[in-house]
């Protein structure tokens, strides 16, 4: 009897494991109920930093002392932190706090960076066993939640009773160089050493956040989201500084955790999925409404059964309203591939609300999440920039040049970059948008680091001025309205992204550095589908009707496609439209790949895929991780690596199909309506643009045509009717004007 009971605990005990960790029960704390943060303001009197504190003066509290949170969590509340959590939450998690009522001063010789030992060393100076607060709370308030060890409550359920530890300590420092030279930002944390770190009556510290900086509400916000989303890897929606991403470009966008670069002050539908803040009145974490007003649950599978198409959106601020689709055919090659989802939210930024900024526009907001799907483990795995904004200026090869600057700051230039758009150089599947910091190899060394990034200053179309204003940190493309729609045909598209993992964005000045191949679980096709979602009508009211439809193969207009596309269903090219087949000027890797040849054949293919097998293992086990096997989705072998030669077209042809294709040309294809350069090749057409020296400008080049042009663009199809392939040629595909031709989906490899 006891082996066999010794059994059953063997087998079950590996469910049970798994239940112990969840999203929603915080990363370090609990995403529900009451916390109480206990905040100290300090200065260091003697700090080198000079420079202006806005509303604090030496030596006094700040003006805004008591209204940088509420004290208690009954009635309206009117500071930004407080106001912030309970909105974003739906209600289920207030945080409130009380100061220290005197201004704590040090020398600069006595402080330690953040400072937290050096405040409780003062606190515990202080004559009594107790601390009473600027309106009459003592130390005991401060300690409502039991978490256990710093480094054992990882998502964990925390327990709704005392401690005898301070819940959180918050110092907001006027100055403290040793922490923050330049008083730009803010670090929170569960080391081991608070464990123990006495405060008075208090036997600990269960966790500190540390700020300096003039966007104090901002800081406290983003600091806090930290302590119950997850790390530095969770960085998104507006990513600073953090752990390695899954794009060249840095993305803007918004979430609890986004950083200045974000355009919007608001969570997004994955992080209230994700830490579980469903509305009181909601009975699914993602839902809508149908046309009756009844609510549908609509976390979606692309190609699923659905009982309706059409769907209403409510302000998502104030009703949670919101879609997610997973979208199709990411595993078909290798079963480790990250899933994507298509989130749609509708903010009306109401008056009155946290996110309410008169300069944002209303409407709808497209979001892709990137993996981060697994609300019980794999809580290490992620990585920067998991959701991104759609916008719809749509996406493009840009071409760049900079306006002047007095050259003061070493990092100023890339503030001031100018893009041009052309509808000759639309890029639907690969190119850049407003709302992200195009990657730009502007030290000139032929490698794309993980924080050689840009802040698009001015944006000009077709020789039109569209923003004069750094785009990334808002604009009036973020949201779409009535009569949008997302499909195959449009831009921005309803594929999937493609993907390359990035090393770690490091702080301050320095660049970082890049892998040179991609990770095993990166997504690098274009995956076609027929996903449509039209925003069909905009009531009164703000809310938005919106339309669902797996079935839209139909491309509906002259159409430049770059990237390794895949096609699995149908496409229809309708009647005497053009589809060309280009390279894009957009790079989809930091660097030039391991060296192919182009006479090298199949041999040297395999050679290339056996070295890039061995780069990925090194690398995974440089990060503490065996790399796994690559397979398919069926289980099979991963497809080989084919050759850029001859016969790269021949390689996998499946029996009575035609692969039309693009080789890589000497020199780039030729794109109609350029913007005129002068012989250097800089622009010279674009009023109030000082152009880049000469070698900058031919560096730009080089990097797009080395490392983007490279790859072959093509697309697999099987004809029905006639033979367009005489209609061919280098660098475009011109389909006959005289009937729809459709594209349908074949086995096989591009």
């Amino acid at each position: 009897m006891n082996r066999r009971l010794l059994f059953i605990l063997l087998i079950i005990s590996p469910a049970l494991s798994y239940s112990q960790f969840n999203a929603r029960y915080g990363y370090k704390y609990a995403t529900t109920d009451v916390l109480r943060l206990f905040i100290v303001f300090a200065d260091v009197i003697d700090d080198p930093y000079q420079g202006n504190v806005n509303n604090w003066q030496p030596g006094q509290l700040p003006l805004y002392a008591d209204s940088i949170i509420d004290e208690n969590y009954g009635g309206n509340l009117v500071s930004y932190m407080s106001r912030y959590y309970r909105e974003a939450s739906c209600g289920l998690i207030n945080i409130i706090g009380d100061y220290y009522p005197n201004l704590v001063q040090f020398s600069y010789s006595e402080i330690e960076s953040v400072g937290y030992k050096q405040v409780a060393d003062y606190l515990n100076s202080l004559s009594g066993n107790d601390i009473t607060t600027a309106h009459g709370y003592h130390l005991s308030d401060f300690d409502q939640w039991s978490y256990g060890l710093t480094q054992r409550r990882n998502y964990r359920i925390k327990q709704n009773s005392p401690d005898n530890k301070m819940d959180m300590l918050i110092i907001i420092w006027r100055r403290n160089s040793k922490f923050k030279p330049n008083r730009d930002g803010g670090q929170c944390g569960t080391p081991k050493a608070i464990d123990t770190l006495c405060i008075k009556c208090l036997s600990g510290i269960n966790g500190y956040a540390a700020i300096c900086g003039n966007d104090i509400g901002g800081v406290m916000r983003h600091e806090f989201g930290h302590s119950l989303v997850g790390d530095n890897s969770y960085h998104s929606g507006g990513a600073g500084a953090g752990a390695s991403g899954h794009f060249l470009p840095n993305v803007g966008g918004y979430s609890i955790i986004s950083s200045h670069n974000r355009n919007l002050n608001f969570c997004n539908g994955w992080d209230r999925w994700w830490l579980g803040w469903k509305h009181p009145n909601k009975n699914y974490y993602i839902s809508a409404t149908d046309l009756l007003g009844d609510e549908v649950e609509t976390d979606m599978v692309y190609g699923e059964n659905l009982s309706t198409n059409d769907f209403i959106l409510r302000d998502f601020a104030t009703y949670g309203d919101a879609i997610r689709i997973k979208l199709p055919h990411l595993r078909h090659f290798n079963g480790q591939v990250r899933n994507q989802y298509l989130w749609i939210e509708n903010h009306q930024i109401t008056p009155g609300s946290v996110e309410y900024d008169a300069t944002r526009p209303q409407d709808i907001r497209f979001n892709i999440q990137v993996g981060n799907d697994d609300l019980e483990q794999g809580f290490e795995n992620s990585r920067t920039n998991y959701i991104v904004p759609l916008s719809a200026f749509g996406n493009y090869d840009f071409y760049f040049d900079t306006l002047p600057y007095d050259g003061s700051d070493p990092m100023d230039f890339t503030k001031r970059y100018v893009a041009i758009a052309y509808d000759s150089t639309a890029n639907p599947f690969t190119g850049y948008h407003p709302a992200m910091m195009p990657a730009i190899d502007y030290n000139n060394n032929d490698t794309i680091q993980a924080k050689e990034h840009v802040v698009i200053r001015r944006l000009y179309r077709n020789g039109d001025l569209e923003i004069d204003k750094h785009t990334v940190y808002g604009n009036d493309y973020d949201a779409f309205h009535a009569g949008s729609k997302l499909s195959m045909s449009t831009n921005p598209p309803s594929t999937p992204l493609m993907t390359f993992r990035t090393e770690e964005r490091p702080k301050g000045n320095e660049l970082g550095s890049a892998f040179a191949v991609h990770e095993y679980d990166d997504n690098r096709y274009i995956w076609l589908n027929g996903l449509s979602v039209e925003i069909a009508e905009k009531y009164a009211n703000g809310d938005i009707r919106v339309h669902i439809a797996w079935d839209d193969f139909k491309i509906r207009s002259d159409a430049r496609w770059c990237g390794s596309i895949m096609l699995t269903e149908t496409a229809e090219l309708e009647q005497g439209l053009t589809l060309t087949l280009d390279h894009g000027l957009t790079p989809t890797r930091p660097c030039e790949p391991p060296e192919r040849s182009r006479r090298g054949g199949e041999r040297q293919a395999r050679q290339l895929g056996a070295e890039a097998d061995d780069v990925d293992g090194k690398r995974q086990r440089h990060h503490g991780r065996t790399p796994p096997r690559r397979r398919n989705a069926g289980g099979g072998e991963p497809p080989p690596v084919e050759p850029d030669g001859e016969d790269a077209h021949r390689e996998h042809r499946p029996v009575g199909a035609e692969i039309v294709g693009v080789e890589p040309p000497v020199e780039p294809h030729p794109i109609e309506n350029r913007p005129p350069l002068d012989r250097h090749g800089r622009i010279r057409s674009v009023p109030g643009i000082e152009p880049q020296p000469a070698q900058r400008r031919q560096g730009e080049n080089r990097q797009a045509r080395e490392v983007r042009l490279r790859q072959r663009v093509c697309i697999s199809v099987v004809r029905h009717g006639g033979d367009y392939k005489s209609n061919f040629r280098r660098g475009q595909t011109v389909l006959p004007e005289s009937r729809n031709f459709r594209l349908t989906s074949m086995p096989g490899f591009c």
